[in-house]
């Protein structure tokens, strides 16, 4: 069955997941880092002050996410979905409003906690779990939305602040958010599956009644590699994108050049996903892994030799490739190794490390430029780490394959 006879004939399922993970967009750093001059200025805040406070709030909130997780392995998706929501827009409203650190701190606690991961995790565990081997096909369709959002959501942020302020704009996301997702949770999740729709392209079976757990997983230190080199590219990426103003100075690039990048982003990510999705399909995600760091590898390089403004869009290009890829591959790995019943779980701690690592992401960048440091020798570690990465997935893959 090829992409778009997939598409058609599980169009329901294809709708819910992409309007999910397009609204992942409102807890994401790439959507936050645009709105973040203008907190910094309303509230009169240092980088430093606002990158401490997004780090810790996102650090915080990852400890939520093994919970959440484990909650789509036992509770219904309306249930969980409406609970997710009505905390996406308490923080979008708290920030709004907020005059201090510590509201600011509640707002990206929420965001980043329920905006970022939860909600995304609906439907790639509904697709990971009950769509065997076209699991591919399905994450690569639903990822579209989180790809367009990546392009649309930063440009269209900067209009709206423009033209309604900062605090005023949190709102209007708000409230299509809710405009959008309410009617579409109502409609759709009521027909996800409850039972497996395609058989497994591996087995899996004498894995899925494995009780997995932190102590599990460090004592077996395959998974928690794994996940550490998951967070690899989150937590680059985290550390670049909140603190862009200062990455395009070293460029001598605009912002708005910043900006319209994110277009070259999210077009690479979705032409990308099209091979990727049904790739995995075809030799599992097990074999793809190994692969999935090199065109961000490619693009750190890009963005660390190319000055030219044109160089922007070859950078964000580049990293647009991996993290589709690495998306697909990580959603897929957990259901092909480990089985579907405790698939929540495996991807809720996988998220947990990986929103570790973007927590202390942009405090690390912030501090690096306070002690001296300059752009070009934080791309110089963060090259280094992709390289270790890139060898730490052969290493990984090689032991998953036996």
């Amino acid at each position: 069955m090829n992409l778009w006879t997939f598409a058609k004939k599980h169009k329901g399922m294809v709708a819910f997941g992409f309007c999910t993970t397009f609204f992942v967009g409102i807890g994401q750093t790439f959507l936050v880092a645009q709105f973040s001059p203008f907190i910094q200025q309303g509230l009169s805040i240092s980088r430093t002050d606002i990158s401490f406070v997004y780090s810790l709030a996102t650090f915080i909130a990852s400890f939520n996410l093994t919970y959440i997780g484990s909650l789509l392995d036992r509770t219904s998706l309306l249930k969980y979905f409406f609970l997710v929501a009505t905390l996406i827009c308490a923080g979008l409203i708290t920030l709004s409003q907020a005059t201090n650190i510590a509201a600011l701190f509640v707002g990206f606690y929420l965001l980043r906690g329920f905006g970022q991961v939860p909600l995304g995790l609906m439907a790639t565990t509904v697709a990971a779990r009950w769509f065997g081997k076209h699991r591919g096909k399905l994450l690569t369709l639903i990822g579209f939305g989180r790809s367009l959002s990546e392009g649309v959501l930063p440009l269209l942020s900067i209009v709206f602040i423009e033209s309604f302020g900062w605090r005023n704009s949190l709102l209007g996301i708000m409230g299509v958010f809710l405009l959008v997702m309410v009617p579409v949770a109502l409609i759709f999740i009521p027909k996800t599956p409850k039972t497996a729709l395609y058989e497994e392209n591996v087995k899996t079976a004498d894995k899925e009644q494995a009780v997995w757990g932190w102590r599990k997983a460090l004592n077996h230190k395959w998974p928690m590699l794994l996940m550490i080199n998951n967070a690899l590219i989150p937590f680059i990426l985290t550390a670049l994108f909140f603190q862009q103003d200062s990455l395009a100075q070293f460029k001598g690039w605009s912002m708005k050049t910043m900006a319209q990048s994110f277009v070259a982003f999210s077009a690479v990510h979705i032409c990308g996903n099209i091979f990727w999705g049904p790739l995995v399909d075809k030799i599992t995600a097990k074999k793809v892994l190994p692969f999935t760091l090199i065109p961000f590898l490619l693009g750190l390089l890009s963005l660390y030799y190319i000055d030219a403004s044109w160089g922007a869009f070859i950078y964000m290009g580049l990293v647009g490739l991996s993290v589709g890829v690495s998306g697909i591959v990580r959603n897929a790995f957990w259901a092909e190794v480990y089985g579907i019943l405790v698939l929540g779980k495996m991807k809720g701690m996988d998220s947990n490390v990986i929103v570790v690592g973007t927590s202390l992401a942009p405090i690390f960048y912030a501090k690096f430029l306070d002690f001296g440091a300059g752009v070009e020798e934080i791309l110089q570690v963060f090259i280094v780490l992709t390289i270790l990465g890139i060898g730490n997935h052969f290493f990984i893959s090689r032991h998953y394959n036996r």
